[in-house]
């Protein structure tokens, strides 16, 4: 029986392109600072530390420190806060009604995914963000925390998430993995990464719950 379901965030239970979109070039412009083009598909994985990370590569030697440009790109996104909006939320109740645990596993700043949760009347149980390293550096290590946190086996948790890096981390996690294609990454892409389950929509997880 399906205990709990995790969802990742951006582009899972937030329409987050546009925002990280516009937060990225806007730091870009006022760095002066002229990395090659960003694929939308690689905008989404854009955390704060991939962003230092990428500028230092891209510009050597750097006139800005490490820690400088993590904290120029966390201010940037947080103008933009309370545009992330946590969409599905009738779904999210529903689980709740249920009696399903609810978790957020992501590579978002916690203050990010706090922020949007705060804005609505759902209670996760558990949220690992990207800076949450006392739980693990990866989502793989997150998940598996999370069945340690539940005390439940792989088979009574799903992971839903639009990338195939969520698939696999759930692959390795031993939880059930749950393609989900709102994102850039379509069915045909997806089923590549052999998910247990694709939905394109965030209702189709009651189905997959009642079901499992």
């Amino acid at each position: 029986m399906m205990q709990v379901v995790v969802f990742d965030f951006d582009m899972t239970i937030v329409d987050s392109l546009p925002i990280l979109r516009k937060s990225v070039m806007e730091n870009l412009l006022s760095l002066n600072l002229n990395l090659p083009q960003v694929a939308e598909s690689e905008l989404i994985a854009y955390t704060p530390e991939k962003f230092a990370k990428e500028i230092e590569a891209f510009n050597h030697p750097c006139r800005y420190s490490w820690q400088e440009l993590l904290d120029r790109h966390n201010q940037s996104i947080r103008q933009y806060v309370d545009l992330y909006e946590i969409e599905g939320v009738t779904t999210l109740k529903r689980l709740r009604k249920k009696g399903i645990g609810l978790a957020i596993v992501s590579d978002s700043p916690r203050f990010i995914i706090t922020g949007a949760i705060a804005r609505t009347d759902i209670i996760f149980d558990l949220i690992l963000a990207y800076d949450d390293i006392e739980h693990g550096q990866s989502k793989t290590e997150r998940l598996r925390y999370c069945l340690e946190h539940f005390g439940c086996d792989g088979n009574d948790l799903m992971y839903v998430g639009d990338h195939p890096n969520d698939i696999i981390s759930a692959q390795q996690a031993g939880v059930v993995a749950v393609g989900i294609t709102k994102g850039l990454h379509d069915e045909n892409a997806l089923k590549e990464f052999k998910p247990d389950f694709i939905i394109k929509s965030l209702h189709e997880i009651i189905r997959l719950v009642d079901q499992h």
